[in-house]
């Protein structure tokens, strides 16, 4: 066998062993990415894994997952959750030059160096990623808390403004981090932060932090937040026979948070058990008013009320509501004005 043939069969072998081996690392490298997806999919906490684990991940080949994530970024996120903050530092810096155009890297330093107080690094990096991808939501909110630090609470809006057509759809964080970095100014604000928090409930109404951020702006944080701890207050004095103290509290509470409706339907219920009809006619005009999805049980007590207090006419139309729902029967000679 020539030199020359002896080489070139070198060299396949070589090669093939070569192609095994990445074949290899890469089927390894999908099997770690799977347990990282699931991770990420299932929101499990990432503490849970070990060092063995982080150890694991090989960030070398392929350095990027399927989604062009760097691997050594994502390995940082483990580490993080070990509180191995500057080893896990290091890896976010190599993942940004993994991939210098996806700006993932570059927005957990910024997050990361905001965690531990270091605003310049921090940012620098959330500017450059912002710069870079504009309409990524975390980037605006990162780029907000920054800019509250900084006290610029017109850069917010500006910012705020320009993008919150293309990502304020998307994540309903975009108007919350805006409503709670200005709500604490909004006396000295020139903008409405009621037009936002209408803007954010049109679009994401459904989320429970939207309702309740809106209503600390229409309402201020101290009136909602004292709400919730005297409701829990009325509903436990209620529970002990003390119905009047109960009563009285409950009423308070729908005054300093009047747009939750499970507020004014124990009030109705307390009231009505003691017999109590006009506290229930005087708030049931406001009570149609705010809400739409109203109980039989509740329309009933209120029809009720309206029919002790003379209002004959609102009452037998709520009756006859009533008498067209199957599952709610109507004793009609408690009512007999209705049925003329």
């Amino acid at each position: 066998m020539s030199r020359i043939n002896l080489f070139i069969g070198l060299l396949i072998i070589f090669s093939s062993l070569l192609v095994v081996n990445l074949t290899y690392k890469r089927y390894r490298s999908f099997e770690v990415q799977t347990l990282l997806a699931q991770d990420i999919l299932f929101q499990n906490p990432l503490n849970k894994r070990g060092f063995n684990f982080i150890n694991s991940i090989d960030d070398h080949y392929p350095s990027l997952n399927i989604y062009a994530m760097p691997l050594k970024s994502m390995k940082a996120n483990y580490l993080l959750a070990r509180d191995s903050f500057d080893k896990a530092i290091d890896y976010l810096k190599l993942g940004a030059k993994d991939n210098p155009y996806l700006m993932y890297s570059e927005s957990r330093l910024g997050e990361v160096y905001l965690a531990t107080g270091e605003y310049q690094k921090s940012e620098a990096y959330v500017r450059k990623a912002f710069k870079e991808l504009p309409n990524n939501p975390v980037h605006f909110i990162l780029l907000t808390r920054i800019l509250k630090q900084e006290e610029k609470l017109d850069s917010i809006y500006y910012h705020y403004n320009k993008i919150k057509n293309i990502i304020g759809p998307k994540d309903y964080q975009v108007y919350t981090i805006v409503l709670a970095a200005l709500m604490d100014d909004q006396d000295n604000f020139e903008y409405s932060l009621k037009e936002i928090a209408d803007e954010a409930m049109k679009i994401h109404g459904s989320e429970a932090v939207v309702q309740k951020m809106r209503d600390y702006i229409y309402y201020t944080r101290e009136n909602v937040d004292t709400a919730t701890e005297l409701y829990q207050e009325a509903m436990t004095l209620l529970n002990k026979d003390k119905i009047s103290d109960g009563i009285k509290l409950l009423k308070e509470v729908i005054e300093l948070h009047p747009n939750v409706q499970i507020y004014y339907d124990n009030y109705i219920i307390a009231n009505y058990r003691q017999k109590l009809y006009k506290p229930i006619t005087e708030i049931y005009n406001q009570y149609i008013n705010l809400f739409s999805n109203i109980s039989s049980n509740i329309l009933y007590y209120m029809a009720d009320s309206l029919y002790q207090q003379q209002n004959i006419i609102t009452s037998c139309e709520i009756l006859k509501i009533l008498k067209n729902e199957m599952s709610f029967v109507i004793d009609e000679s408690n009512f007999p004005d209705c049925n003329n």
